[in-house]
């Protein structure tokens, strides 16, 4: 039946749409396609695609199965056998990686080792990289997991700041109320126990402390004792300190036993050895005064002790 087709030059037939209706066209044995003004049926159902939008098809390669990797896809989640799509922040969650190759060569890294940059600037972690914060610092750098070289200091003192890297420390101690008794009205020497280094081979490399001793009550108050910092407590009938008893800062007079502050710092080395005392005093000795109240006196201050654990 003829439906007002035409024909050119070229044996190209055309639909004249001014005398199409509604006709049914077979092409061979192909499907039946539903012909109407202004729209293509295909087998029953509309074709609403543009003609634009089915140009857009032109030059596709992409196989059933390669298009149906796009089925069913939700972007930020990723899916075995289906492309990655990114979520609205631009983020994918978790993807299982065996092997990672950058600039050609493979990152032989775990990922465990590669968790120890998850850190915080300036702060020391167990099983972390260490990052130094913007001014180059970082806090108590192995003091946790090098305890085990610590110093300890007595009941009547604070050990207030600790930092070591399981070698080389720094312990500063806080002295507050610590009992101290002098002599009265005789030669003597005193000392009272401020730290305690730790068992095994020591070196201590350095010290500095800022203290005062004050009498607890009663005069005179203007003694000058002899006083300094050794590994054996001061003791007996003397006005001086001993080596031992100052082998650690020696040379040092207090300005009185009224409270003034002796400051002074030492880079004397006293190597310790496992069977040598480990204890450090802080000691004085002099020709005591005769004290209206006695001798009970008290030390305040600051005691800083370096050292290096050998063994």
């Amino acid at each position: 039946m003829s439906i007002g087709m035409t024909t050119n030059m070229d044996n190209r037939y055309f639909i004249r749409p001014e005398y199409v209706t509604a006709y049914d066209l077979t092409v061979g044995t192909g499907p039946t396609f539903d012909l109407a003004k202004d729209s293509l049926l295909i087998a029953g159902t509309a074709v609403t695609l543009t003609a634009a939008e089915f140009n857009k098809l032109d030059g596709v390669t992409a196989t059933t199965a390669e298009l149906n990797f796009l089925a069913g896809v939700t972007a930020g989640t990723s899916a075995a056998d289906k492309a990655i799509v990114l979520d609205s922040s631009s983020k994918i969650d978790a993807i299982d990686i065996t092997t990672l190759d950058i600039g050609g060569t493979t990152v032989a890294a775990t990922a465990a080792q590669i968790d120890f940059n998850t850190v915080t600037a300036g702060t020391a972690a167990a099983s972390k990289a260490m990052v130094l914060d913007s001014s180059g610092d970082i806090i108590h750098p192995g003091l946790t997991t090098n305890t085990k070289n610590d110093g300890t200091v007595p009941s009547n003192a604070t050990l207030v700041s600790y930092s070591g890297d399981g070698v080389n420390y720094t312990a500063v101690v806080t002295l507050s109320s610590l009992v101290i008794t002098l002599g009265d009205n005789l030669s003597l020497g005193v000392g009272s126990l401020i730290f305690t280094l730790p068992a095994g081979d020591v070196l201590v490399t350095g010290s500095y402390i800022s203290v005062s001793i004050t009498l607890d009550s009663g005069t005179p108050t203007n003694d000058v004792p002899d006083s300094g910092l050794g590994n054996i407590q001061a003791t007996g009938t003397i006005t001086a300190l001993s080596t031992t008893q100052e082998n650690i800062l020696a040379g040092l007079a207090a300005p009185d036993i009224a409270g003034g502050t002796l400051e002074s710092s030492s880079s004397l080395q006293l190597l310790v050895k496992s069977g040598d005392a480990h204890t450090v005093y802080y000691n004085a000795a002099d020709a005591w005064q005769d004290l209206s109240a006695g001798g009970a006196a008290t030390l305040d201050g600051t005691v800083v002790i370096t050292y290096t654990f050998l063994k």
